[in-house]
């Protein structure tokens, strides 16, 4: 019994089996996939998933380049015409500092510039896909804002992130196609503040922070004459008309009846004098009063005074001190100025090298341009040579970045060329795995459907037989 049941178990086995050999095999046929449940083939069938996790994230990474790539073009194709606009004022500060220019042709030149910034600030502002391509992390908002006057531009300041949104593009690499603003159009260098006029006033002890160009006014407030010792008290145009600042002297001949200031022409005076008008050989400024009656000799005068930014807070001048603070109303800045040289009032325009960025800098040529602080021939020409060199400085390192941003691109280019062979790779790899040879399956199926019949024909045989066999 345990033969003919052993032979019958066999006979079974070899149906079942075969039957489900055609079964899978017809599914393959029928399906083209040659694992279609993971108990199929579980060795080929982790390899497959594998193969397409990896190709669906490198999907991914391929999807973020295109992405950064078509932002990065955006702010390549901004900066490129930014560039033709710098170029333009460039040309024209060239032009209008070689001094042969009217002043109608410079004002017409200075509205061109105008124009110019509003274009630039606009460029900045681009925006793709709601974002902002110079904005850096903070890409809702534009980045740039802008302060008027009568209209126009005044002040551009940067109000976007210090730092890029870097975009995952490959396994362990970033890059960003929203930049840093402040970090392309303004220069990261800062040295010590360059003063331009003749006050005397210089760069104070400390670090200033503030940036680029602006304008110190050095004024008078009162003259001490020393009426004790002079008899002199201050004439009636003393406090709006002396340019000296600091310590001064004056000589008194009471017997010639002269005065003069710091060793220069000696002036008549009566004693009837109220606003008398004292010059020295540079050129400054004393009015006095004689009437008090004068004494002789050579006495020292200190004329007191106060300097200020663009109409903010005065800072008192204190000329032993060469760390005054005086700051900038507009952008709550400050620049330390040292005060122990200071002889004369006047305007100083201070430089910032290193500090300066495109959009404040157009805003000074074009006022300069326009000479909205009614300086002479001779100055006028002179700043905007300056305002050149200041020009030519950040446009450098726009350049620069401009390069950068040529050079992400070529290399996002070369990295999407090289997930793309990945991709296809993993992709043919595992559909290779997976999809069904027809002929092979053909073969095995014949094959199958034999074994099959035979084991038919071999049950039907063992099943027909009984005990008359044996007999």
């Amino acid at each position: 019994m345990g033969s003919w049941s052993s032979i019958y178990n066999n006979a079974m086995y070899g149906i079942k089996y075969n039957t489900s050999t055609i079964a899978r095999l017809e599914e393959q046929q029928s399906t083209g996939s040659k694992i279609i449940r993971f108990s199929d083939d579980p060795a080929n069938a982790n390899r497959i998933s594998t193969l397409l996790d990896n190709a669906k994230s490198l999907e991914e990474y391929t999807n973020n380049i295109r992405e950064v790539e078509m932002l990065l073009n955006e702010a390549d194709n901004a900066m490129s015409s930014m560039s033709d606009l710098v170029s333009r004022v460039s040309v024209l500060v060239t032009q209008a500092s070689n001094g042969t220019y009217q002043v109608a042709n410079r004002e017409a030149m200075a509205e061109e510039i105008d124009s110019i910034l509003e274009q630039m600030v606009g460029l900045a502002n681009h925006k793709v896909l709601g974002k902002y391509v110079f904005g850096g992390m903070d890409s809702i908002d534009a980045p740039y804002t802008v302060e008027r006057e009568d209209g126009k531009i005044s002040s551009v300041s940067y109000g976007g992130s210090q730092y890029e949104q870097l975009v995952p593009v490959g396994p362990g690499v970033k890059f960003s196609g929203l930049l840093v603003g402040d970090d392309i159009f303004s220069d990261d260098n800062r040295q010590d503040p360059v003063f331009t006029g003749n006050t005397g006033a210089s760069s104070g002890i400390g670090t200033s922070n503030v940036s680029g160009d602006l304008w110190l006014d050095v004024k008078h407030t009162g003259t001490d004459f020393d009426t004790a010792s002079t008899g002199l008290t201050a004439g009636t145009s003393s406090t709006g008309g002396d340019t000296i600042l600091g310590t001064h002297s004056i000589s008194i001949d009471n017997v010639a009846k002269t005065i003069s200031l710091d060793g220069g022409v000696a002036i008549s005076y009566t004693g009837t004098e109220t606003d008398l008008k004292l010059t020295n050989s540079d050129g400054d400024v004393a009015y006095v009063n004689t009437t008090a009656g004068l004494n002789t000799g050579t006495f020292n005068i200190t004329a007191n005074g106060e300097l200020s930014i663009a109409g903010g807070t005065a800072a008192a001048i204190d000329f032993t001190d060469d760390h005054i603070s005086v700051i900038d109303p507009e952008t709550g800045k400050f620049l330390y100025v040292d005060g122990r040289n200071i002889i004369r009032t006047g305007t100083e325009a201070v430089q910032v090298p290193g500090t300066y960025d495109l959009f404040n800098t157009l805003v000074s040529a074009r006022d300069m341009m326009a000479n909205t602080r009614n300086l002479s021939l001779d100055e006028q020409i002179n700043f905007l040579g300056q305002i050149g060199g200041s020009l030519e400085q950040v446009s450098k390192r726009f350049t620069q970045k401009m390069t950068v941003v040529g050079g992400r691109l070529g290399g996002l280019d070369q990295l999407g060329q090289t997930l793309d062979n990945l991709q296809f790779n993993n992709t043919s790899e595992a559909s290779g795995l997976q999809q069904a040879d027809v002929v092979e399956i053909a073969v095995e199926l014949a094959r199958a459907e034999v074994f099959y019949q035979a084991s038919l024909q071999v049950a039907g045989k063992v099943l027909s037989m009984s005990l008359l066999d044996y007999i």
